[in-house]
């Protein structure tokens, strides 16, 4: 339950951090004519540019958690028996996890220190930076949670020797689980394209 919960939260985080991402080019676009044919540049421009990239990726970050689609380096690891690849597997996985946490506790002194002091940004839309930081760690929050929640199944599934369970939560995407992917989407453009 814990885990669809989070497959539910990540996939809400990944399209509100895909519309902002829909939104930044739309205003840089938006700039981009404006200074090319009108000689006017948007003020606010890159700033919320930045915002809604930073807080973007970070509500991402547990999407690409739960699809398996953050980046490790497994060249000699595929050679490894599959139980000593699983507990290299929940050794990556606690890696990241304290990783989501050290992101977590810093970026709360970032907050807290611009909530309590009242800090703004020193440009034209003077914008309290609690508010962008707030959001920003408010999905590396989400992320640590997932990690959490993926990391505790993870670890209940190889000491229960569930390996090949493990190895679908916490393991890399297998070339084969890769290319199997990829008919599969063939298959479905294929099919969606002769109605």
């Amino acid at each position: 339950m814990p885990l669809e919960l989070v497959r539910r939260i990540s996939s809400y985080g990944a399209w509100v951090g895909g519309l902002l991402m829909l939104a930044v080019a739309f205003l840089v676009s938006a700039e981009v004519i404006l200074r090319s044919f009108f000689s006017y540049a948007l003020a606010a421009g890159a700033e919320i540019s930045s915002y809604a990239l930073a807080i973007g990726l970070a509500w991402g970050f547990s999407f690409a958690l739960v699809h398996r689609a953050h980046v490790r380096v497994d060249a000699a690891v595929r050679l490894l028996p599959p139980k000593v690849l699983a507990w290299v597997d929940l050794v990556a996985m606690g890696a990241l996890t304290w990783y989501a946490l050290l992101l977590v506790v810093h970026g709360w002194g970032v907050f807290y220190q611009s909530w309590s002091r009242g800090a703004k940004a020193m440009t034209p839309l003077l914008t309290p930076l609690w508010i962008p930081q707030g959001l920003w760690l408010a999905g590396l929050g989400v992320f640590l949670i997932s990690c959490m929640v993926v990391l505790t199944y993870g670890l209940c599934f190889v000491a229960t020797g569930r390996l090949r369970e493990a190895r679908s939560l916490i393991g890399n995407v297998t070339v084969e689980e890769e290319a199997g992917s990829e008919i599969e989407d063939a298959k479905q453009l294929l099919g969606s394209g002769s109605r």
